[in-house]
């Protein structure tokens, strides 16, 4: 058993020891410390990658579904129904093909 005076220096320790900088240091490289929320923001893709994505993720699903036949696109809440607006523009654009969107909740 412990004596009291040893027990919080121990325990303190021991909790360290299993931090995942503690690890990394055992290992000889420094791990970085992340914080869960930042002030900063970064971009991932810009307008115009973004636009690029969505025409390359659209013209994948016409030619993975061979052609706007029996194609239906549906979005999921939040920012998913406006995504699935972009594709379906996107289709039409390129295919001249009218293609039923949807939303789920």
């Amino acid at each position: 058993m412990l004596e009291a005076s040893t027990r919080p220096t121990t325990e303190l320790a021991l909790a360290s020891a299993f931090t995942p900088r503690a690890h990394a240091l055992s290992f000889g490289y420094a791990a970085p410390i992340f914080s869960a929320m930042t002030d900063r923001q970064s971009t991932i893709l810009d307008a115009r990658a973004m636009d690029r994505t969505l025409r390359r993720m659209a013209d994948e699903i016409v030619e993975l579904n061979n052609g706007t036949d029996d194609l239906i696109i549906v979005g999921i809440q939040r920012r998913g129904v406006q995504l699935a607006a972009r594709i379906v523009s996107s289709i039409h654009e390129r295919e001249r093909a009218d293609v039923p969107s949807g939303a789920l909740d």
